[in-house]
């Protein structure tokens, strides 16, 4: 694999989940549900974490746009940027609970809701933070 024409998307999926595959794979089936739960959880921390980095690297930016036949200015730039935030955060409360019903309903609230919920906002989360990398790579900042 060269490297040098590695996207910062893709580093971050062979950092983040390549990893958390491995660790999966290797341990998940032994761990009790908490345990499951946790190790979800440390992942989609590290999600969380490159959107927020990227994020607010994002409303910092206030570099010149391209022209187009509609000018944006950086402050509409970053006003998008809130909005998606804001959209997406609203969005991923919404499809969570719904989430959360659905799987209580199959699984009768059983055990495996936790880890499954676990990984559906892990999902979520990843989503998120490669959209802000996919907009803060195109700025070639």
């Amino acid at each position: 694999e060269n490297k040098a024409t590695e996207t910062l998307s893709e580093k971050y999926i062979r950092e983040i989940e390549t990893s958390y595959l491995e660790e999966k794979e290797s341990e998940y089936v032994s761990l009790s549900t908490v345990d499951k739960c946790l190790l979800i959880e440390k992942y989609t921390n590290r999600w969380k974490q490159v959107a927020y980095e990227k994020y607010n690297e994002l409303m910092k930016y206030d570099g010149i746009l391209q022209p187009s036949e509609v000018y944006y200015s950086s402050e509409d730039f970053r006003n998008s940027i809130y909005n998606m935030k804001l959209n997406w955060d609203e969005y991923c409360k919404t499809e969570t609970a719904n989430y959360i019903i659905t799987i209580q309903s199959i699984y009768n609230s059983g055990t495996i809701c936790g880890p499954l919920l676990a990984e559906y906002e892990y999902e979520m989360q990843k989503q998120w933070a490669l959209k802000l990398v996919g907009i803060y790579e195109q700025l070639n900042i």
